[in-house]
C-alpha cells in the first residue's frame, strides 16, 4: 500500500472510531426520555418564582440532543424551549424566553453541563444530573441577573 492510502485509510478509521466514540456517548445520556418538574423536591432561591409544573423532554436527533420543554410559571403563563446540540460545548441555537444560544458537554453517563447565552452574555449555567437508578434527574442552574448577582436554583424532576 502506497504511503498517501495509507494515511487515508487511517484517517477514515479515526473518523469512524470517533463517530462511533460520539453515538456511543449520545447513547449513554441517560436523561433520554420525559421529565415531570417535582415541586416538593425542588429549592429556588426566591420560592415566588418556582414553577407550577413543567415537562421536559430529550431524545437524540441526527447524533445531537434535542430538547423541548414547557414551565408554567406562578402567574399561570407558559414558557417554552427547543434546542439541538451536539455534545461539543460548542454554541448551537436555542428558542426560548431565556436566551439564543446553548452549549452542552456530557461530563459522564449521569451529569451533562449546559451554558446558555443571550446577545452573547452567559445568563445561566445549569448541571443536569441524573440518578443512578434512572428515575429523578437534578437539575442546579445557576442564573446571573441585569445586576450582575447569581442566584441558585435546584429543580427536580420525575421520569415519565
Amino acid at each position: 500500500m502506497l504511503p498517501r492510502h495509507r494515511s487515508l485509510t487511517s484517517l477514515v478509521a479515526l473518523l469512524a472510531l470517533s463517530a462511533t466514540t460520539a453515538a456511543a456517548q449520545k447513547a449513554n445520556d441517560r436523561s433520554i426520555g420525559t421529565w415531570t418538574f417535582n415541586a416538593g423536591k425542588s429549592k429556588y432561591t426566591a420560592p415566588s418564582v418556582a414553577p407550577k409544573s413543567g415537562t421536559r423532554m430529550y431524545e437524540v436527533v441526527g447524533g445531537k440532543l434535542h430538547s423541548t420543554g414547557q414551565t408554567v410559571k406562578p402567574d399561570g403563563t407558559v414558557d417554552k424551549y427547543e434546542f439541538t446540540a451536539a455534545y461539543d460545548g460548542k454554541d448551537a441555537p436555542y428558542k426560548g424566553p431565556a436566551g439564543d444560544k446553548i452549549s452542552i458537554t456530557q461530563i459522564n453517563d449521569h451529569a451533562v453541563e449546559a451554558t446558555l447565552k443571550k446577545a452573547g452574555k452567559v445568563v445561566q449555567t445549569t448541571r443536569r444530573e441524573v440518578s443512578a437508578d434512572g428515575k429523578t434527574m437534578t437539575m442546579t442552574t445557576k442564573l446571573t441577573g441585569a445586576d450582575n448577582k447569581t442566584t441558585t436554583n435546584v429543580a427536580v424532576y420525575d421520569k415519565k
